[in-house]
C-alpha cells in the first residue's frame, strides 16, 4: 500500500546566480510539496568579479546558511550557470546514444572555439526532424570550460558537501514550470538572458542572450500582476532611451528563437511566454517586452505547487506574496 504521509526531504538545492546566491530543499508529506527551507544571500559587489574572493565567499555562505537554516543533510543537486556555458544547435543523424556521444565530441573538436579545448560536454536530444526524407536529431550541445568544471570541484570539496546531480538551468525552469503547453520561458537575470522553449518536460530550444537587468535602463515597476495583458494603443511606461533600443533589441533576438523553433518543429509551435528572473518582477518591462513579442505572456510563479502553509516563516527567506520569480532555477532544481 502506498504510504501518502510518508516524509520525505529532497537534496538541497543550490543556485550559484550572478548576484545571488540560493539554497532551497523540499519535502513531501502529507500528500504535499512543503518547503524545508529557503535561503539567500545577495553576492557583495567587492567580490563580484573577483573570482578567488567570490570562490571564498560561496563556501563561507553555503557553510552558513546551512547552520542558519533548518536544511537537512549535506546532499545536494546544482547546475552549471548558462551564462558560462557555450551552447550551440547541431543537425545529427539518428544513430544510437554511445555513438551520438562520440559523434559530437568528434564535431565539438571542429566547431568549439581554441579556448574551450578539454570542455566537459553533455547534450540533449531536442526532437526529430526531417531534412528531405532523411530523419535527423536536433541536439543542443552545452559545452563547460575546464575551469569552470574545477570551480564546482573546488566547492564541493570546501564545503565537504555530497553531489546529488549537477544539471542545467534549462532543465531546472522546465522543472519550474512545464506543462503540455510548447512554452518559452525567458529567465531574465543580471547578467544574462535565458531563452528556453519546453515542449512539455523536454527542452526543445536553449539560448543565452548577453541582455540583461545590469545594462538596463529599467522603468518604475507598476505592480504585480499574473496574467500580463497588454494595449496597441502605446507603450505602458517610458522607458530612457538606451534602455528602449535594449528592449527593442532583446525582443528580436526572441523573436529569432521562436522563428528558429517553430521552423525546425512546426508541429509544436510557440503558444506561450513565461517570464522568470529577477526582472521579471519588473511587470511594466515585462509588459512591453511581451508587446513587443508578440505572443500571450504571463509571470513565473515557481512556488505555485508549493504548500502555501509552509512557503514563510523563519525557515524561509521566500516573499510571502507576490511571484518569487527570481527563484526559479533553485525552485526547479530542488524538484529534480
Amino acid at each position: 500500500m502506498l504510504n501518502l504521509f510518508k516524509k520525505h526531504d529532497y537534496p538541497i538545492a543550490l543556485d550559484l546566480g550572478s548576484s545571488s546566491l540560493k539554497m532551497v530543499q523540499l519535502g513531501r508529506g502529507g500528500g504535499t510539496l512543503n518547503l524545508q527551507a529557503a535561503a539567500i544571500s545577495e553576492v557583495p559587489e567587492d567580490v563580484r568579479g573577483n573570482l578567488k574572493s567570490r570562490m571564498k565567499w560561496t563556501v563561507h555562505q553555503v557553510k552558513s546558511m546551512l547552520g542558519f537554516k533548518p536544511f537537512r543533510g549535506r546532499k545536494f543537486v546544482t547546475c552549471l550557470p548558462s551564462s558560462e556555458l557555450l551552447i550551440q544547435h547541431l543537425r545529427m543523424p539518428k544513430m544510437k546514444p554511445e555513438q551520438l556521444s562520440k559523434a559530437l565530441a568528434v564535431e565539438a573538436q571542429e566547431k568549439l572555439p581554441s579556448e574551450m579545448a578539454g570542455a566537459t560536454l553533455r547534450h540533449i536530444v531536442a526532437g526529430e526532424v526531417y531534412e528531405g526524407e532523411e530523419c535527423k536529431q536536433e541536439i543542443i550541445l552545452l559545452a563547460a570550460s575546464p575551469a569552470l568544471v574545477q570551480q564546482h570541484l573546488y566547492l564541493i570539496e570546501q564545503t565537504k558537501i555530497e553531489i546529488a546531480a549537477i544539471s542545467v538551468e534549462a532543465q531546472a525552469l522546465i522543472n519550474a514550470f512545464g506543462n503540455d503547453e510548447t512554452q518559452l520561458l525567458i529567465d531574465m537575470g543580471h547578467t544574462g538572458t535565458k531563452v528556453i522553449v519546453s515542449q512539455g518536460r523536454q527542452v526543445s530550444f536553449c539560448r543565452n542572450i548577453d541582455i540583461a537587468g545590469v545594462h538596463m535602463a529599467r522603468p518604475e515597476p507598476v505592480g504585480a500582476v499574473n496574467e500580463i495583458q497588454f494595449s496597441d494603443n502605446g507603450d505602458l511606461c517610458s522607458v530612457a532611451a538606451d534602455g528602449e533600443q535594449l528592449l527593442s533589441r532583446l525582443a528580436g533576438e526572441v523573436r529569432g528563437c521562436v522563428q528558429y523553433h517553430d521552423m525546425v518543429f512546426p508541429e509544436r509551435p510557440v503558444e506561450r511566454v513565461v517570464f522568470s528572473g529577477g526582472l521579471a518582477n519588473d511587470t511594466a518591462f515585462c509588459q512591453q517586452l511581451a508587446r513587443k513579442i508578440g505572443l500571450p505572456a504571463q509571470l513565473g510563479d515557481p512556488s505555485g505547487n508549493i504548500n502555501p502553509a509552509t512557503r514563510s516563516g523563519k525557515h524561509s527567506d521566500l516573499e510571502p506574496s507576490g511571484s518569487n520569480a527570481q527563484w526559479a532555477v533553485a525552485l526547479g532544481l530542488a524538484q529534480l
